[in-house]
């Protein structure tokens, strides 16, 4: 059997990626996708503005693969290659999948404002010559032949040799019926403008009211979703249908229930998008053709897709019968059950997408009447209170199929015993569950599972106690054991209980902080489980000391002032957990009352921390004002020289003046005069200068 349905283009679009096509590379980050990938191959979208997009089916490849003057559709081949429609451009053109270029395959007059694109049976591409008012094919050889006349058609789809076209000016959808006969679909409109098939005869339009609609195979027309542009649409592989979105720039996708996705953003004006729906294949269809009445039956039927598609088909039977007590799961391909009536049962399951129904080969399952069963006995006594380390040898009688009775352990007891050569190991404290075994034949059933229980003594437990800054765990091992413990462990600190935690992988932690302050006992009071003893353990918690040192380049005065930096350096002694001790502290602006502090924080939570207060310094010198004298003036008699300190930050300790006066023969003398001021802190300004005297 073949596909009921063909694609709207081609079957791969591998060679857009794989070839040497690099047409406009600098557009190709012009449209950035929204999602990590959705369900369908590659994707091909017409933007009036930024030219023909191509994205890798998860959407993380984008190229740009032909601009034109103004395309408004495009599709792609099996081989690859791409053909769009220019509108303004009056022109029909295939792009090289293999690099070679770009081929003009109808121009005006044939081809007066193209729109949208569809590729038949044969190869033959199909295009809606919006001026000619027409629906036109260009077969291989480039020749351009009318089909039918359409008032104003502005999209298309081939489906199975038919052709549905939407018509603008009529305000109509109409298949093209593969025998030249035309039958109008609906006239329930606005302005059609996108229009696209599915494979079970659904036909999808677009209108400017906006609106996505949906035409039945019996002529039921329902809106899926009014929040849609009027252009271009494709269906992905699972049936939702995408729409390009040229009034806000992007590709979105509607599932059935009307839910809208964004599935590509940065676009410019989108106007049509093509989906890369490829047909399934069948990898696995050979199913199991015998089974039994009352036995399980599973048998897998898969099918794919080529290229990087993350897609997967459905499933149907869509031919014959399947056994009673037999089911086939539509998501993942799977038949199976427990068949209830013997006969023989011929079928077919197919695999189906949005576009395709491909059959697998036809499957015949011949059910068999149900086998005797089995049944096992114990021959043998199991150990009342075995200890790990001992070990123990079972034997069983079984049914007449021959096939002999096999010993195991139980799932849940594979932590506790195991079993080699027919012999029970005890491994760890718990319970041991062995289970004997015995297949079936042709005529005989498998047996049921028997088994045998034993309580395995529990091993012996220690505890490890370690103390972090916000945590306190304990580790329990086991001294007989390759299993980790499990169970509860109470954190006590100096004696008071502090909470409990569950053992995770042999460890378990508690959130809580020591106080600091004072030297602290942590214990841990491990309550055991079925496999291991209780067991205590316990560890001590001690803060580090922190001191301080104050240091500077200058002594401080006799009042306590520094003129220099302090330094304030710290020393870090004693603890129980790892610390560093902290940076020294540079202390360099002029200022009274500053202080340093310094702390320290051990990994085990014990902290410490210094503070030295009082710290005056002042780096600043005073300010002098000398007053009663202009220097370099000449005065007819002796000035009283005074003098002034400010000084903002240790505050002003006093200024004195000092004269000298040099007598000169026939000249006036000279006075000169050094005025020194002081702050408390000791800083010195000087100030000198010398004025005439005739």
């Amino acid at each position: 059997m073949q596909p009921r349905l063909r694609p709207r283009a081609g079957l791969a679009l591998l060679g857009i990626l794989t070839g040497s096509l690099t047409i406009l590379p600098a557009l190709s980050t012009t449209a950035a996708a929204a999602s990590d990938g959705i369900a369908f191959g590659d994707l091909v979208v017409t933007d009036t503005a930024t030219g023909v997009h191509h994205y890798s089916a998860d959407l993380s490849a984008n190229d740009v693969v032909a601009t034109g003057t103004y395309p408004m559709s495009a599709i792609a081949d099996a081989a690859g290659n791409v053909y769009f429609s220019d509108y303004y451009g009056n022109s029909v053109s295939k792009v090289a999948a293999d690099g070679s270029g770009t081929t003009t395959l109808a121009a005006k007059p044939n081809a007066k404002f193209p729109r949208g694109l569809a590729l038949d049976d044969d190869g033959n591409v199909l295009f809606s010559d919006f001026g000619n008012y027409r629906v036109a094919s260009i077969d291989s050889s480039g020749t351009v032949t009318k089909l039918v006349g359409s008032t104003t058609p502005v999209d298309l789809d081939a489906i199975d040799g038919d052709i549905v076209v939407a018509d603008q000016g009529a305000n109509s959808v109409y298949r093209l019926n593969a025998d030249g006969t035309k039958t109008v679909l609906s006239t329930a409109f606005d302005t059609p403008q996108g229009v696209t098939e599915d494979s079970e005869g659904n036909v999808y339009v677009t209108d400017l009211t906006p609106a996505l609609y949906k035409i039945a195979p019996d002529g039921t027309q329902t809106v899926l979703s009014t929040q849609v542009s009027g252009a271009g649409i494709a269906l992905d592989d699972e049936g939702d249908v995408l729409n390009a979105d040229y009034k806000n720039g992007r590709i979105v996708s509607i599932a059935p229930d009307g839910t809208m996705s964004v599935v590509v953003t940065g676009l410019t004006d989108p106007r049509d998008v093509f989906v890369q729906v490829t047909a399934p294949v069948f990898s696995a269809s050979d199913a199991t053709t015998d089974a039994r009445v009352g036995e399980e039956y599973s048998y897998t039927y898969a099918a794919g897709y080529t290229g990087t598609t993350s897609a997967t088909p459905r499933y149907e039977v869509s031919d014959g019968d399947l056994p009673p007590g037999l089911s086939l799961d539509a998501d993942s391909g799977t038949l199976s059950g427990t068949p209830t009536a013997s006969g023989e049962y011929t079928f077919t399951v197919s695999a189906f997408n949005s576009r395709f129904v491909v059959p697998a080969p036809e499957t015949t399952i011949t059910v068999g009447a149900a086998k005797t069963p089995q049944t096992i006995t114990f021959t043998s006594t199991a150990p009342t209170s075995p200890k790990v380390g001992d070990s123990y040898t079972p034997t069983a009688t079984g049914g007449d199929s021959g096939n002999p009775v096999v010993f195991s352990v139980a799932t849940a007891s594979k932590s506790v015993c195991s079993v080699s050569d027919a012999v029970v190991s005890f491994d760890a404290a718990g319970t041991c569950k062995v289970l004997a075994d015995q297949a079936g034949s042709d005529d005989y059933d498998a047996a049921a599972t028997v088994s045998q229980s034993m309580s395995v003594t529990a091993a012996d437990s220690t505890v490890a106690v370690s103390v972090s800054a916000d945590t306190l765990t304990a580790t329990v091992r086991a001294t007989d054991s390759q299993v980790d413990p499990t169970g509860t462990v109470d954190f006590s600190v100096d004696g008071t209980q502090v909470g409990s935690a569950q053992v995770s992988d042999g460890v378990a932690t508690l959130t809580y902080t020591v106080p600091t302050g004072a030297k602290h006992t942590v214990s841990a009071a491990y309550s055991g489980d079925a496999a291991h003893a209780a067991a205590t353990g316990s560890t001590t918690r001690e803060d580090p000391s922190i001191t301080a040192l104050v240091g500077s380049g200058k002594p401080a005065s006799s009042s306590g002032w520094f003129t220099s930096k302090v330094t304030v350096s710290f020393t870090c002694t004693g603890g129980t957990g790892t610390y560093t001790c902290p940076d020294d502290v540079v202390l360099g602006d002029d200022g009274a009352g500053q202080s340093a502090q310094g702390s320290v924080q051990a990994s085990d939570g014990g902290a410490d921390s210094v503070t030295v207060s009082g710290i005056d310094i002042d780096r600043t010198a005073p300010r002098v004002l000398v007053r009663g004298v202009k220097a370099k003036k000449t005065y007819s008699s002796l000035r009283h020289i005074r003098c002034a300190v400010h000084d903002a930050v240790s505050g002003a300790d006093g200024c004195k003046v000092r004269t000298h006066r040099t007598r000169r023969q026939g000249r006036p003398d000279i006075v000169r005069y050094v005025v020194v001021g002081k702050d408390v802190a000791g800083n010195v300004t000087r100030k000198r200068g010398f004025y005439k005297l005739r």
